[in-house]
């Protein structure tokens, strides 16, 4: 068997924070950021997005490289193979099969572990979604860590509404993929590392001396590394992006929620907490 490649992936329902924890432990060097993976085909497709190095990413001296390649990764599936999937997590059947479709997984990691010239251990991909997580256990020469990351609903569903998507859409989508997910990592016995998204904001140092211990990384001095450190990660949240490109002064809590949500929103938030 080919030598097993590492990879970071980071598991949760959309606005949870992920793009803010790949940059964090995105800061060691021995870990690429690599954003969210999910869209690589379909960045090249539609002519790159603004990498966090400042230029496109289809010109980007990173990523440049990897486009060159036309990996055959994985493409998020039809809404009916989504369905299926469903139906086997709530009647609790283990939801991978052994068949490949795409089968250049292992080759991009690879890929992009062997293009720093850093010692990188770990690869990062910051993609939350359970499809794409699906179709990576069934590679047995990828060391999957998975970090499931759980944002409070208060602060999620006020983030869904920052982005336009409306209150009730993203009530029903937390409550809905934070139960799918739950049951998806029962089911198929996989191991991981839970997070609280606001404990990571208000108290740094010990959420992320647990995450470094299980990583052996020490991030003591994420801080500085963030500031120092290089990124080339072409998609995920570009508020965020660029607040790791400013001067980042540590994790804060985010709390605009409280202003964000009405007082009927925050009652019907608080029923289903």
């Amino acid at each position: 068997m080919e030598n097993k490649v590492n990879l970071i992936y980071i598991l949760g329902t959309s606005y949870s924070g992920s793009s803010l924890l790949g940059f964090i432990l995105g800061s060691s060097k021995k870990v690429f950021d690599a954003g969210e993976l999910k869209f690589l085909n379909r960045l090249q497709k539609r002519g790159g997005e603004i990498c966090s190095c400042g230029v496109n990413s289809l010109k980007c001296s990173f990523w440049e490289k990897i486009y060159n390649q036309n990996f055959d990764i994985y493409q998020s599936p039809s809404f009916f193979k989504k369905i299926k999937i469903i139906i086997k997590v709530l009647f609790k059947k283990k939801t991978s099969k052994n068949i490949i479709k795409y089968k250049d997984e292992y080759e991009l990691i690879k890929q992009i572990s062997n293009n720093q010239k850093d010692n990188i251990k770990f690869v990062l991909d910051a993609s939350k979604s359970i499809w794409r997580l699906n179709h990576l256990i069934k590679f047995k020469n990828i060391n999957l860590k998975i970090i499931y990351l759980k944002r409070p609903i208060t602060g999620n569903v006020s983030s869904f509404m920052k982005h336009g998507e409306g209150f009730w859409r993203g009530l029903i989508t937390y409550k809905f993929n934070n139960y799918l997910i739950k049951k998806f990592l029962k089911i198929n016995k996989l191991k991981y590392f839970k997070v609280n998204y606001q404990d990571l904001c208000k108290n740094p140092k010990e959420q992320l001396n647990k995450i470094g211990k299980d990583l052996k990384i020490d991030y003591s001095n994420y801080v500085k590394n963030v500031r120092k450190r290089k990124y080339h990660v072409p998609s995920g949240n570009r508020g965020t992006r660029k607040q790791f490109l400013q001067n980042f002064q540590g994790l804060k809590a985010d709390n605009s929620w409280e202003k964000k949500l009405n007082k009927f929103q925050k009652f019907i938030v608080g029923a289903f907490k």
